[in-house]
C-alpha cells in the first residue's frame, strides 16, 4: 500500500496530461491508454509515460507529438485497436508496441513489458483497421472453418481466387514455399501471425491473412489480416 501511494505521488501533469516524472525532460514518451497503465508502467521503473485518458484522444495530444519520439503502448484487444484509429487522426506516433493479444497493459508483468516495448514497430496504419474490416457472413463462415481445419496442425495452406488449396505444408517452410507463388487469395497458419508471415504473404499477392493470434503492431498496406478472435468479435458486433 505504501509503495502503491509513492507510485500515485510520481505522477506529474505534462501538457495536460497525467504522466510519469520524466516525461518533460526526456526525448522519448510512451502513451498509454489510462492511469492504471501509467502507474503499472512507473511500478516497473518507466517514468516517461503520459495517460491519454482513454480511447477517445483529446486534440491537444498533437502538441505532444511535435517534439518527442512517441511510442504508442496499446492494449492486445479492440480497445487497442481504436485507439490505433484515433492516433492516425489526432496524434500520429513513431512507434507502436501492443500488449499480447487479450491482454491489457496494466496487467503486464515486467517482463512482458519490457518485451512488447522491445519488439515496437514503426506506425503503418491502414486507413481502415484490418480487425473491423467487413466481410460478408459467407467469407467469415468459410475463414472460420479455414481456421478451424489448421488448428494443430502447424500447417499452412495457401487458397486461389475460388478458395481451392494451391499449397499446403508446415509454417516453418512458408518462406521458401510462398516465394514461389506467384498469385493467390488466401494465406492461412496456425500459428501466430508475425510482420515476416504478413510480408511474405503480400509478396505471394494474398488478399487475406488468417491465424490464430496476431503478434504486437504486425499490419498490412496490401492485405486484410484476420485472427480466430477477431472474426468471432465481427460476427457478435
Amino acid at each position: 500500500e505504501v509503495k502503491e501511494e509513492v507510485r500515485t505521488s510520481e505522477i506529474t501533469a505534462y501538457k495536460g496530461f497525467s504522466a510519469g516524472p520524466s516525461a518533460e525532460q526526456s526525448e522519448e514518451i510512451i502513451f498509454v491508454e489510462g492511469k492504471a497503465d501509467l502507474l503499472n508502467l512507473l511500478k516497473n521503473g518507466i517514468k516517461n509515460t503520459v495517460a491519454l485518458g482513454g480511447t477517445s484522444i483529446p486534440e491537444n495530444a498533437q502538441e505532444i507529438t511535435k517534439d518527442k519520439t512517441i511510442t504508442a503502448f496499446l492494449d492486445g484487444d479492440r480497445g487497442g485497436d481504436l485507439i490505433l484509429r484515433e492516433l492516425e487522426e489526432k496524434a500520429e506516433p513513431d512507434y507502436i508496441a501492443r500488449a499480447p493479444e487479450h491482454k491489457e497493459v496494466e496487467e503486464l508483468g515486467k517482463e512482458q513489458i519490457y518485451r512488447a516495448l522491445r519488439d515496437k514497430e514503426p506506425f503503418r496504419y491502414v486507413s481502415k483497421s484490418n480487425i473491423e474490416e467487413e466481410i460478408d457472413q459467407e467469407e467469415r463462415n468459410k475463414f472460420e472453418q479455414i481456421l478451424e481445419d489448421l488448428v494443430g496442425t502447424r500447417a499452412a495452406t495457401i487458397l486461389d481466387e475460388n478458395f481451392e488449396t494451391l499449397e499446403r505444408f508446415p509454417v516453418d517452410q512458408m518462406n521458401e514455399k510462398v516465394s514461389d507463388i506467384e498469385s493467390c487469395k488466401l494465406v492461412a497458419l496456425d500459428a501466430k501471425i508475425d510482420q515476416q508471415k504478413i510480408n511474405q504473404a503480400e509478396g505471394a499477392g494474398a488478399d487475406y491473412v488468417l491465424g490464430m493470434e496476431k503478434s504486437g503492431a504486425s499490419n498490412s498496406s496490401k492485405s486484410k489480416v484476420f485472427t480466430r478472435s477477431a472474426l468471432e468479435a465481427l460476427e457478435t458486433s
